[in-house]
């Protein structure tokens, strides 16, 4: 079985136990980041904490299928949020209580399996977004060089 295959199981098992799980996660998330209720109270958009965890969610297929993508919009993504107030501690922490909530509901004979696809992922995305909040300069970099590949087609 892929990671892929993996990931999307446990999403869909998940959905099966908790319904919408936007609340599970951000519960975990704002049990860790208390101040970060503050941003989302603030934007006044009922739906911004669903499209966050879809975004999250987004990434981490996007990362099993295309990895050089994933990379780039990563790397946009940490910046943008830092422009916006949001430490990137919080960015990484939303995909962190993203897979707390999904392997907490793993069936006990595809727990090990879960955790460790989850883990994996997480590890090379988080990677990407803490490289990014290290040296945002370098995105402008990637975004050049992947602008002129882009003409080059």
């Amino acid at each position: 079985m892929t990671d892929y295959t993996t990931i999307n199981e446990s999403l869909e098992v998940t959905a099966e136990k908790l319904g919408d799980f936007t609340p599970n996660v951000f519960e975990v998330f704002y049990t860790r980041f208390p101040e970060a209720r503050d941003y989302f109270k603030k934007e006044n958009d009922p739906g911004l904490e669903g499209d966050m965890l879809t975004e999250v969610v987004y990434c981490f297929f996007q990362h099993l299928e295309s990895p050089g993508s994933a990379k780039v919009s990563i790397m946009e993504m940490v910046p943008h949020h830092q422009f916006l107030g949001i430490p990137s501690e919080h960015f990484i922490g939303l995909f962190e209580s993203v897979v707390e909530v999904v392997t907490s509901v793993a069936p006990d004979e595809r727990r090990e399996l879960w955790v460790e696809c989850w883990n994996n992922v997480l590890s090379e995305v988080t990677s990407i977004a803490k490289e990014s909040a290290e040296d945002p300069g370098k995105f402008k970099a990637l975004s050049l060089k992947n602008e002129s590949l882009c003409r080059r087609v």
